[in-house]
């Protein structure tokens, strides 16, 4: 998924998902910081120190994360494969769409991800794991709600014969309590 036209609004800034717990700041900071000066650099996590699978990367200038973006939107560490998308303000977060019925193995964020990007620009997507397989379910989110509707309508069936995909809200409190346990799963 190309993220790189997404950028306005991030004021260079870069969030990375599913990140590997073992991965601290300084390696963040030496994988990135080939594209510009880096402001700061954090991994979020939780009251006791445990990662939450996720950081975010602040350029100095916005173009510079563009770049890093081009060039390491999914990058490995640890040997898992991680995701760096634009840290757009929860203001903007545009549709989510819930995909239900998603078959045990065989489809990832990626995957997901470049399915629902032919109706529109899709900010993120994610494949919740249970047990290192897919957990039937996932969402993708959109810039517009128009690309959204697009996608619910024209449907996934590529993806498997009985998935589903539903509307999910506009905003992040509609779904923030649901979604968040299970985007910082392992």
């Amino acid at each position: 998924v190309n993220f790189t036209k997404q950028m306005s609004g991030c004021s260079g800034t870069l969030f990375v998902a599913d990140l590997h717990p073992r991965v601290r700041e300084q390696e963040l900071l030496s994988r990135y910081n080939n594209f510009g000066t880096i402001r700061n650099v954090q991994v979020s996590r939780d009251a006791l120190g445990k990662s939450r699978g996720c950081a975010y990367i602040t350029f100095e200038n916005e173009s510079d994360a563009e770049r890093a973006l081009t060039a390491l939107s999914e990058t490995v560490f640890y040997g898992e494969k991680c995701r760096a998308m634009p840290n757009i303000s929860k203001v903007t977060l545009g549709q989510f769409v819930m995909v239900l019925n998603l078959p045990d193995t065989g489809i990832d964020a990626a995957s997901l991800a470049d399915t629902a990007s032919f109706c529109g620009d899709v900010v993120t997507a994610k494949v919740m794991p249970w047990r290192n397989k897919s957990g039937g379910c996932g969402f993708v989110q959109f810039m517009k709600e128009q690309e959204a509707a697009a996608w619910i309508k024209r449907g996934a069936t590529e993806l498997g014969p009985s998935v589903a995909l539903q509307s999910f809200g506009t905003c992040w409190s509609d779904w923030s309590s649901i979604l968040t346990p299970l985007w910082y799963a392992t």
